[in-house]
């Protein structure tokens, strides 16, 4: 069903492109297909995962647990998207570096948020009300991914936006990988 959405989408948003007046058409596709994603993750996919009681009991380092769900979590993520980025590079006839690109930048951009997402669901206690839990972890995503975005805003600016994009993946990856890191630590308090 998701994958059909972002198709429809996505779809409608790349027939627009088509005739709009930048080098590269697919960024705008792209924009639409990463802010459904990054809502998406916002169900923070691996919390139910980490929330059911067998998963503490799972004979594996806490490590392991939390980076093979976050694989799982990033596959389905990458199958949804793929066909929508077909569709919407075969529409906007995209050069193929720009969708590999903007492909690994929404994979980030759902990396990052399912990290954070989970570690706010990890790290704050029970006796937290959801809606506080939902303004703390809301804060957060914004403020995270701002660099990145910064990072897209001053490509487009200087035309560099391939690379500003690369450069916002890596941030995006870096981060979700120290929240990672962190996240072990707090499975066992659940």
């Amino acid at each position: 069903t998701t994958m059909i959405i972002y198709t429809l989408i996505s779809g409608v948003a790349a027939w627009f492109a088509r005739t709009a007046p930048f080098d590269d058409k697919f960024f705008i596709p792209a924009a639409v297909l990463g802010l459904m994603a990054f809502y998406r993750t916002l169900g923070d996919p691996i919390r139910e995962d980490t929330s059911r009681g067998f998963f503490i009991l799972i004979p594996e380092k806490g490590f392991a647990k939390i980076f093979y769900s976050l694989l799982g979590s990033l596959a389905v993520t990458a199958i949804d998207l793929l066909v929508p980025f077909i569709v919407c590079a075969i529409l906007v006839q995209a050069n193929p570096l720009s969708v590999i690109v903007w492909f690994l930048f929404i994979l980030s951009i759902s990396f990052f948020a399912t990290t954070v997402g989970t570690f706010i669901s990890l790290s704050l206690p029970d006796q937290v009300a959801k809606l506080v839990g939902t303004i703390i972890q809301m804060i957060f995503f914004y403020f995270g991914l701002a660099p990145s975005a910064v990072a897209v805003i001053l490509g487009i600016m200087f035309g560099k936006l391939l690379l500003a994009v690369v450069i916002g993946a890596a941030i995006n990856f870096v981060i979700g990988l120290l929240v990672t890191l962190l996240l072990p630590v707090f499975l066992g308090r659940k």
